[in-house]
């Protein structure tokens, strides 16, 4: 039987998933269905340094004793590791060099509040990653919204207001609506140092020397220095613990619950 194509063995400097894909249609045009043939082709195909690498991936066991699937996932997880969420929330809130700013500046420089309020919008979904959502009717017209069972009031956007609702006039309210963020991941830099403690929070980078302004994690006092401060904030509440950036909040009643936690937030607001 004839054979068609040509597999040459994997650099890491390619892509594996493409690399992989290949051989996947090697296979098929090949009529290769058996899980051991398959098995044993990527084995003799993918070169000397990628074979080695299995043999540590897979040890104890050799790599002739795992599937072709088992093979090809060990490898993918090795060569394309999943991002750590708090490793990517981090980077994202990161204040970002402006094409006018020097790195110094920014280092050195508290982040200044802007002045715009800033809402994060989350949705509900289901154990299955599905959106909750509801058919509504407003004014004799079929709608359809997201559920949030945390908020006390909805909202429909601009858009959707002008293509939906544009016959109903719109009325001054009181509402104010307010967003509270408890990020842990920036808890430790609400807290601004004072100039004296900047020098004992400097780094070296490959740029030179910088200054943390704000209290940096990875510093051996920060805990306590943090846990302090959570300390003083909350003094006096009834119903409320704090270890660090976690806090739990209770009360004898839903009535009493709900009022420890307003008090809470007035405190850290």
């Amino acid at each position: 039987m004839p054979t068609y194509g040509r597999i040459e063995e994997f650099k890491f400097e390619n892509n594996f998933e493409e690399y992989t894909e290949r051989l996947e249609e090697y296979f098929l045009a090949n009529e290769i269905d058996d899980d051991d043939k398959k098995r044993s082709i990527f084995l003799t195909v993918c070169g000397e340094k990628t074979y080695s690498l299995l043999r540590n991936l897979c040890a104890p066991a050799k790599p002739n004793t795992k599937t072709f699937d088992n093979l090809k996932e060990v490898l993918t997880d090795h060569l394309r590791p999943k991002p750590l969420i708090i490793a990517e929330r981090y980077k994202f809130h990161q204040r970002k060099q402006e094409s006018h700013e020097k790195l110094r500046k920014i280092r050195n420089q508290p982040e200044e509040n802007s002045g715009w309020e800033v809402f994060t919008v989350k949705t509900c979904r289901t154990s299955d990653n599905k959106e909750l959502k509801l058919d509504v009717k407003i004014e004799d017209v079929d709608y359809v919204m997201e559920l949030d069972t945390g908020a006390a009031v909805s909202i429909i956007g601009e858009e959707n207001y002008k293509k939906y609702f544009s016959n109903i006039k719109l009325q001054k309210s009181n509402v104010k609506l307010n967003t509270y963020t408890g990020d842990p991941i920036t808890a430790y830099q609400q807290l601004l140092l004072c100039e004296n403690s900047r020098n004992l929070v400097t780094i070296n980078t490959h740029l030179g020397l910088y200054r943390y302004t704000r209290l940096p994690f990875g510093a051996a006092s920060s805990p306590a220095i943090f846990q302090e401060f959570m300390d003083k904030v909350l003094e006096g509440l009834d119903g409320v613990g704090c270890i660090l950036d976690d806090l739990i909040i209770t009360g004898k009643s839903d009535e009493e619950h709900l009022k420890n936690l307003e008090l809470v937030l007035k405190r850290l607001k």
